[in-house]
Protein backbone atom coordinates (compact mmCIF):
# COMPACT_ATOMS: atom_id res chain seq x y z
CA UNK A 1 0.00 0.00 0.00
CA UNK A 2 1.13 2.92 -0.85
CA UNK A 3 1.69 5.77 1.73
CA UNK A 4 2.52 9.49 2.42
CA UNK A 5 5.73 10.55 3.70
CA UNK A 6 4.46 10.84 6.93
CA UNK A 7 3.35 7.00 6.75
CA UNK A 8 -0.33 7.76 6.56
CA UNK A 9 -1.90 5.68 3.10
CA UNK A 10 -2.40 7.76 0.48
CA UNK A 11 -6.69 8.35 -0.23
CA UNK A 12 -8.43 7.34 -3.47
CA UNK A 13 -7.24 10.00 -5.58
CA UNK A 14 -9.59 12.73 -6.97
CA UNK A 15 -10.90 10.77 -9.51
CA UNK A 16 -12.87 8.52 -7.23
CA UNK A 17 -15.14 11.28 -6.42
CA UNK A 18 -15.28 13.13 -9.87
CA UNK A 19 -18.42 10.95 -11.11
CA UNK A 20 -20.13 12.83 -7.73
CA UNK A 21 -18.65 16.22 -8.60
CA UNK A 22 -19.89 16.16 -12.32
CA UNK A 23 -23.92 15.11 -11.43
CA UNK A 24 -23.60 17.48 -8.81
CA UNK A 25 -22.54 20.40 -11.34
CA UNK A 26 -25.84 18.98 -13.41
CA UNK A 27 -28.35 18.87 -10.77
CA UNK A 28 -27.41 22.16 -9.35
CA UNK A 29 -27.71 24.11 -12.77
CA UNK A 30 -30.79 22.39 -13.54
CA UNK A 31 -32.20 23.31 -10.23
CA UNK A 32 -30.92 26.89 -10.76
CA UNK A 33 -32.98 26.99 -14.61
CA UNK A 34 -35.50 25.67 -12.98
CA UNK A 35 -36.08 27.81 -10.00
CA UNK A 36 -35.66 31.50 -12.11
CA UNK A 37 -37.82 29.55 -14.66
CA UNK A 38 -40.51 29.39 -12.14
CA UNK A 39 -40.70 32.51 -11.16
CA UNK A 40 -41.41 33.37 -14.84
CA UNK A 41 -43.62 31.39 -15.71
CA UNK A 42 -45.34 32.54 -12.56
CA UNK A 43 -45.40 35.58 -13.59
CA UNK A 44 -42.64 36.95 -10.88
CA UNK A 45 -40.46 38.14 -13.35
CA UNK A 46 -41.34 38.79 -16.78
CA UNK A 47 -39.15 38.82 -18.86
CA UNK A 48 -40.49 41.60 -21.19
CA UNK A 49 -39.80 44.87 -19.37
CA UNK A 50 -36.36 43.83 -17.98
CA UNK A 51 -33.65 46.05 -18.99
CA UNK A 52 -31.19 44.70 -21.61
CA UNK A 53 -28.50 44.78 -18.71
CA UNK A 54 -30.55 42.14 -16.80
CA UNK A 55 -31.02 40.03 -19.92
CA UNK A 56 -27.07 39.78 -20.39
CA UNK A 57 -26.79 39.00 -17.00
CA UNK A 58 -29.06 36.29 -17.63
CA UNK A 59 -27.15 35.08 -20.28
CA UNK A 60 -24.21 34.98 -19.30
CA UNK A 61 -24.57 33.37 -16.16
CA UNK A 62 -26.28 30.63 -18.16
CA UNK A 63 -23.26 30.25 -20.39
CA UNK A 64 -21.01 30.31 -17.05
CA UNK A 65 -23.47 27.33 -15.60
CA UNK A 66 -22.36 25.50 -18.81
CA UNK A 67 -18.71 26.43 -18.70
CA UNK A 68 -18.77 24.95 -14.71
CA UNK A 69 -20.60 21.30 -16.28
CA UNK A 70 -17.86 21.64 -19.35
CA UNK A 71 -15.07 22.26 -16.92
CA UNK A 72 -16.75 19.29 -14.46
CA UNK A 73 -16.77 16.89 -17.20
CA UNK A 74 -13.72 17.40 -18.89
CA UNK A 75 -11.65 16.25 -15.49
CA UNK A 76 -14.05 13.21 -15.47
CA UNK A 77 -12.64 12.32 -19.23
CA UNK A 78 -8.90 12.66 -18.00
CA UNK A 79 -8.63 15.93 -20.08
CA UNK A 80 -7.32 18.00 -17.56
CA UNK A 81 -5.08 20.08 -20.06
CA UNK A 82 -8.22 21.26 -22.39
CA UNK A 83 -9.76 21.82 -18.28
CA UNK A 84 -7.42 24.25 -17.58
CA UNK A 85 -7.44 26.14 -20.98
CA UNK A 86 -11.32 26.28 -20.59
CA UNK A 87 -10.66 27.76 -17.23
CA UNK A 88 -9.50 30.91 -18.55
CA UNK A 89 -12.53 31.23 -20.27
CA UNK A 90 -15.05 30.37 -17.58
CA UNK A 91 -12.79 33.28 -15.58
CA UNK A 92 -13.64 36.09 -18.25
CA UNK A 93 -17.46 34.92 -18.14
CA UNK A 94 -17.89 35.01 -14.41
CA UNK A 95 -15.99 38.34 -14.34
CA UNK A 96 -18.52 39.54 -17.20
CA UNK A 97 -21.58 38.43 -15.33
CA UNK A 98 -20.24 40.17 -12.11
CA UNK A 99 -19.98 42.99 -13.79
CA UNK A 100 -23.24 43.52 -15.84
Amino acid sequence: MATHAGGAPLGRGYMADQAFYTRFAILLSLFIVLAFGGFALRGLGPPGPAPLLVHAHAMLMLAWLGMYILQSSLISAGQVAVHRHTGWLSLLVALAAIFT
